[in-house]
């Protein structure tokens, strides 16, 4: 008997995903389709921050992640609902009035390399990437805080897991935003010559595939993960959190592109 329940519990199969999956198909789908909007003026910048806010509220209620009771659950969602709030409002405004970089040239300052950090600390997108470090290394501190601070450690490692995922997750909006404000400003700036930094389709188009290379990893990373979790107690909207979950994560993968074109040009 022992030896058919075991085999029963090995060959059972996961949960179902293709909720989780449509939920995370069209969360891209709308996010891209913003930034598309915003690249060709038809929706202002403000929109793709507003979705930002949109997709993270989504996630907050329906948090996919084991609460261990009401209050660990609504105090994890309350601190990624802050950090990602920040975040989005940080890159709605990060650089509003500078354009694409400070007034300062970009080669001066002290020594090689002192003065290209200086520069691009000083674009919108420089601006947001150390706001972003800052806001994990606290959420980091934060969490170990709340755990230490706990009478019973048990699923230590669970706890803090889950909690800096989701609020990196929630942090990571920010970088669509971020996007979505840079790149048809530098576009528009590199054809009118009002800028030094070239928009070259080869580079931005090789970036691209990378960008979407990594955002499929993320998808198949996700559907694995999610029919083989444990079946803890979560929310009943728990796929639907779980489905923006790689796409909030893959805010920083656009970023990341714009931030390398943005260094090397």
């Amino acid at each position: 008997m022992t030896d058919m329940a075991g085999s029963d519990e090995a060959s059972r199969p996961g949960r179902p995903w293709g909720r989780m999956v449509a939920a995370q198909i069209v969360a891209y789908a709308l996010m891209c389709a913003a930034l598309a909007a915003c690249w060709w003026g038809v929706l202002p910048q403000l929109g793709v921050s507003v979705i930002a806010v949109v997709i993270l509220a989504v996630f907050v209620v329906g948090w996919p992640f084991e609460t261990f009771g009401p209050r660990a659950g609504l105090a994890e969602r309350v601190t990624t609902a802050v950090f990602g709030l920040v975040s989005i409002g940080i890159a709605s405004w990060a650089g509003a009035g500078q354009g694409l970089a400070g007034p300062g040239p970009r080669n001066a300052g002290w020594g090689p390399v002192a003065p290209a950090l200086v520069w691009f600390a000083d674009t919108m997108v420089g601006f947001w990437a150390f706001a972003f470090i800052v806001m994990a290394v606290v959420l980091v501190v934060i969490g170990f805080i709340r755990q230490m601070a706990r009478e019973r450690r048990d699923h230590l490692i669970r706890f803090l897991s889950t909690s800096l995922l989701g609020g990196i997750a929630a942090i990571s909006l920010g970088g669509w935003v971020v996007v979505a404000r840079f790149w048809p400003a530098w576009h528009t700036a590199s054809v009118n010559g009002s800028t030094q930094i070239g928009f070259a389709t080869l580079p931005v188009a090789l970036w691209s595939i990378l960008v979407v290379l990594m955002a499929v990893a993320l998808f198949v990373a996700s559907c694995r993960w999610w029919a083989w979790v444990s079946h803890g107690p979560r929310t009943s909207l728990a796929w639907l959190g779980f489905g923006l979950l790689p796409m909030m994560c893959a805010g920083l993968l656009p970023f990341l592109a714009t931030a390398g074109l943005l260094v090397i040009a």
